[in-house]
C-alpha cells in the first residue's frame, strides 16, 4: 500500500511540476492541470509515521502484548508476548519518541498497556492509542487493556470510531 502511495505521490508531484499553470489548449481554453488532493498532506503525515514506527507481529495463535511504559514520551517501553496462555517473552526495549505499530495477524489478540506511577494521559481512537504522547498503531488487534497504575491518570477516547473490546 505504500508503494502505491508513493508511485501516485510521484506521478501528482512530476505531473503538477511539467505543466504551467495556466496552461492553454490551441482554441484558447484553459487546459485542467492534475493537482494533488486536499488531504494530501494528512497522507503523507501518516506514512512517515508509520515508516518510522518500529514494527512488531504477533502469532497465529492468541496474543497478548503486555507494553510497559517508563515515562515521557522521550522514554522508553518494554514490550513482551505471550502467546495461548504461554509465559511471557521479552521483544525488547524500544525508544516511545519512534512509536510503535503492533500487528497480531491471526487468534484473539490483546494489548495490555501499563503505565507508570505517574500522571498517565491515555488518547484511545480506533486503530491506535496515545500513551503519554507515544502513538501504538493496532492491526487486527482485538482487545486493549489499559493500566494506569497510581498516580491521577486521564482517559480520552475517540467515539467517533470503532474502539473494539476495552477494560
Amino acid at each position: 500500500m505504500v508503494k502505491g502511495f508513493r508511485n501516485r505521490l510521484s506521478d501528482l508531484i512530476k505531473d503538477s511540476l511539467s505543466a504551467p499553470a495556466a496552461a492553454m489548449f490551441k482554441d484558447g481554453r484553459r487546459r485542467k492541470t492534475k493537482t494533488p488532493p486536499r488531504n494530501m498532506c494528512s497522507e503523507i503525515c501518516e506514512s512517515r509515521v508509520l515508516l518510522s514506527a518500529t514494527q512488531l507481529t504477533g502469532t497465529a495463535g492468541n496474543d497478548v502484548f503486555t507494553l510497559t511504559y517508563d515515562g515521557a514520551a522521550s522514554g522508553n517501553v518494554d514490550v513482551s508476548i505471550s502467546t495461548n496462555g504461554r509465559a511471557s517473552t521479552s521483544m525488547g526495549t524500544f525508544s516511545m519518541a519512534s512509536g510503535l505499530a503492533i500487528d497480531g495477524l491471526g487468534g484473539t489478540d490483546t494489548v495490555k498497556a501499563v503505565g507508570t506511577s505517574g500522571a498517565d494521559v491515555y488518547v484511545v481512537s480506533g486503530g491506535s492509542l496515545t500513551i503519554n504522547g507515544s502513538q501504538l498503531s493496532l492491526m487486527r488487534v482485538e482487545n486493549r487493556t489499559l493500566a494506569g497504575l497510581s498516580g491521577s491518570d486521564t482517559y480520552r477516547f475517540d467515539t467517533d470510531t470503532q474502539l473494539g473490546k476495552l477494560t
